[in-house]
């Protein structure tokens, strides 16, 4: 990933329930980013539906925040 060694972080946008993921896929992108560049990772979460018009839940949206602030974002 070239364009890292040329910014302060990068920040994925993850948005699990339009995607239809498990909130820990957010996690999984965060260590995949990290473990390429090295870089600060500050992934963003979906907080509302899009595009879907299936609920995102609350208790989803909590598990997306858990997993989105595991080290090493």
């Amino acid at each position: 990933m070239g364009i890292a060694s040329h910014t302060d972080f990068v920040s994925p946008v993850g948005y699990s329930h339009m995607l239809k993921t498990k909130p820990a896929w957010m996690h999984s992108v965060v260590e995949d980013l990290f473990s390429h560049t090295k870089s600060e990772v500050i992934p963003s979460i979906q907080v509302k539906e899009a595009y879907l018009s299936e609920t995102l839940l609350v208790g989803e949206f909590r598990d997306s925040l858990a997993e989105a602030l595991k080290p090493p974002s």
